[in-house]
């Protein structure tokens, strides 16, 4: 159980809130120290987000590649945080995560499975790593570096290079990689990578911030004859 959870919690991966343009300037080379000081400032005034997400997924033994689109929910709340990943190509499927439970909801078999975070509950928002996490958190989990700066999509970014301090989370992800927006400090892209190999890639796109993501995001919606399971 304590393996699929580390597994679930970093597969859905996925720090969050625009600081001023001009806080750093995107033409010059950042520190370290600046990346994470940008995330600091960025992190405290974090309170949601919601974004189309594009979801690859890669088999490298037998060279397959999958992807699935969708969107992704987050909210900070006084005591918790929620997020739902919502699948909607090529097939639907729902991933909860709220009042210490991951659900996760396949309609194409009426199955809901729904796992108890136990000891994970408060590291509900390694699953969204970049968006609102903090410089100091980041330093807390993993061991940072910062890798180059290059252009994506026409946006400048700080590459960072982490490594999961948790044992157990390492035996399965050796590595993650944040593609950090240099003038929003959100990722535009997160790539985590297994002791295999085989990596998952998310891309962000179409985030707002702070905008309000109202309770009813996190809510399934299940239809009366929904099958539970439950371990």
């Amino acid at each position: 159980m304590k393996k699929r959870l580390s597994l679930m919690l970093l597969a859905m991966l996925a720090p969050l809130l625009a600081i001023s343009p001009g806080t750093l300037d995107a033409r010059q080379k950042h520190s370290l120290d600046a990346v994470l000081g940008a995330m600091d400032k960025a992190s405290r005034e974090f309170v949601d987000m919601v974004a189309a997400i594009e979801r690859e997924t890669v088999t490298v033994f037998i060279n397959h590649s999958r992807i699935e689109s969708g969107r992704m929910y987050f909210a900070r709340g006084g005591d918790h945080s929620r997020v739902r990943v919502s699948l909607t190509d090529p097939a639907r499927k729902d991933f909860l995560i709220d009042d210490g439970k991951v659900r996760i909801y396949n309609p194409g078999t009426n199955v809901l499975e729904e796992i108890g975070l136990g000891e994970h509950a408060d590291k509900v928002e390694l699953m969204v790593v970049g968006f609102g996490t903090s410089g100091e958190d980041l330093l807390h989990y993993y061991d940072v570096k910062l890798a180059a700066e290059e252009i994506v999509d026409g946006t400048s970014v700080s590459v960072l290079d982490l490594a999961p301090r948790d044992p157990d989370v390492a035996r399965h992800f050796t590595s993650i990689r944040l593609w950090m927006d240099q003038q929003r400090w959100i990722p535009v892209q997160t790539r985590a990578t297994q002791s295999s190999g085989d990596y998952l890639t998310v891309r962000f796109s179409n985030v707002v911030i702070n905008g309000g993501v109202p309770n009813s995001a996190f809510s399934l919606d299940l239809p009366d004859d929904v099958q539970i399971l439950r371990p």
